[in-house]
Parts: C-alpha cells; structure tokens; sequence
C-alpha cells in the first residue's frame, strides 16, 4: 500500500509538474500574443495619426483651393468689366480719331481758300 500511496504522489507530482508546465506555456503564449497585440496597436496609432494629418492637410488644400475659385471668379468678374471699360475707351478713341481727321480736312480746306486767297490778291 504504501508503494501504491507512493505512486499516486508521484503520479500527482507528475500531473502537477505537466500542469504547471502547460499553464507556464499557455501563460507564454497569452503573453507573447498581448506583446504582439500591443505593438500591432502602436502600429494602428501611428497609421491613425498620419491618415489624421494627411486628411488635415487634404482639408486645407480644399479650402485653399475654395478661397482661389473664389478669386478667381472675383478676377474674371473684374477682368470682364475692365473688358467693357477698354470697349468703351476704343470707341471714344475711334471717335476722337474721326474728330481729328475731320478737323485736318477743315484745316486742310482753310489753308487752301487761304493759298487761292494769296494768289488772287497777288
């Protein structure tokens, strides 16, 4: 009996020790997986945090670009307008133009009633 007794504790001390053992392991494991779930959860953060700051800079570029569409409408609404003022400046222009050309016939007139005018008298 005592050889039986004897047995069963070693059978036991057995067990225990590939209990121990299997949980030491499996702890390992449990371990190593946290380790690995950690560093794949400081990777997230830094992908987060660049996708963040790429998505910030994205919004300001639109919001750069909404503030040049918007001068650049102000521009073309400007640009027109200078558009009509070069029109308008043209046709005084080519008014002032007839204005001269009809003053040097006059003139032109003139200078010859004054020439036949000379050569009458002379």
């Amino acid at each position: 009996m005592p050889k039986i007794v004897l047995n069963l504790v070693v059978v036991a001390a057995v067990a225990g020790w590939v209990a121990a053992v299997l949980s030491m392991s499996e702890s390992s494991n449990l371990e190593d997986r946290l380790a690995a779930a950690k560093a794949g959860l400081s990777e997230a953060k830094e992908q987060l945090a660049a996708a963040q700051g790429e998505l910030a800079q994205q919004q300001s570029a639109a919001g750069d670009l909404r503030d040049i569409d918007e001068r650049m409408a102000a521009n073309q609404a400007e640009a027109a307008a200078l558009a009509g003022d070069i029109e308008a400046k043209r046709r005084e222009l080519g008014t002032l133009q007839q204005d001269l050309d009809s003053g040097k016939m006059e003139l032109s007139t003139l200078a010859d009633r004054i020439a036949a005018n000379q050569a009458s008298a002379g």
